[in-house]
């Protein structure tokens, strides 16, 4: 790859792809990654960045995710690459509970303690919402212990998934889907601390609970994405 320079530095210009056909700027997946309803669509990153998805297959990982695993890796939607990482987390600690079972609770609380609670429930681990790709900017709220008022779906009802990039009007890229949505983070790092683990090894064990967002990277096989901060989008090509 080569990178050409003579552009100032920006934050998160755009995401770049490692994949078949070399270094590629990802904005959206292609059409045949949306599948009919009854079906899970293809992980949002599971393409090559130039209209072509990856072969795979879906299955069904030890901590009950599911995973499209191609020949680079496993792709996830993002409730999926949380019970991945919860279950690793859980599992290192000698926890054997199935990491579903935390997450479902956690939506559970975020549920019971929200102010729109009808227009706003979210779905449990298992329900096929959280495997289709419906990107949205990131709705303004927040959660606590207590209450929570972030939004999880469009005006239109739509359940969001999906988050595009935050500086689309800064960048020449423009606006892509970038990274998952994760609104009961907060209400995870509860059920968590309730399990007896402490704070400070949540935020060092799972630091992606930090905010409402999973980075893209951590949808996809490791190294095959990079949120790239350091240049312009348009100067990376492959050589």
């Amino acid at each position: 790859m080569m990178i050409r320079v003579g552009r100032p530095l920006k934050k998160a210009w755009s995401l770049v792809g490692h994949g078949p056909a070399g270094a590629q700027i990802f904005r959206n997946p292609p059409p045949q990654a949306f599948r009919p309803e009854g079906e899970d669509d293809l992980p949002a990153h599971a393409h090559d960045g130039i209209g072509n998805l990856l072969p795979g297959q879906w299955t069904i990982g030890e901590h009950g995710q599911k995973s499209y695993q191609t020949d680079i890796g496993a792709f996830h939607h993002p409730i999926d690459a949380v019970a991945h990482r919860l279950g690793d987390f859980l599992r290192a600690r000698g926890f054997r509970g199935s990491p579903a079972d935390v997450i479902n609770a956690a939506i559970d609380q975020f549920n019971d303690t929200h102010s729109h609670g009808d227009a706003h429930e979210l779905a449990d681990f298992h329900s096929p919402e959280w495997r289709k790709i419906r990107a949205a900017d990131i709705p303004p709220g927040d959660s606590s212990r207590q209450m929570s008022n972030r939004p999880t779906r469009t005006q239109g009802g739509t359940k969001i998934t999906m988050l595009t990039n935050k500086n689309h009007q800064q960048t020449p890229v423009g606006k892509f889907v970038e990274g998952g949505y994760i609104p009961f983070h907060r209400q995870l790092i509860h059920q968590l601390e309730d399990m007896g683990i402490s704070t400070q090894e949540i935020k060092q064990g799972l630091g992606f609970l930090k905010y409402p967002w999973m980075q893209p990277h951590l949808l996809a096989p490791q190294g095959y994405l990079v949120a790239n901060q350091k240049q312009h989008g348009a100067d990376v090509d492959e050589a």
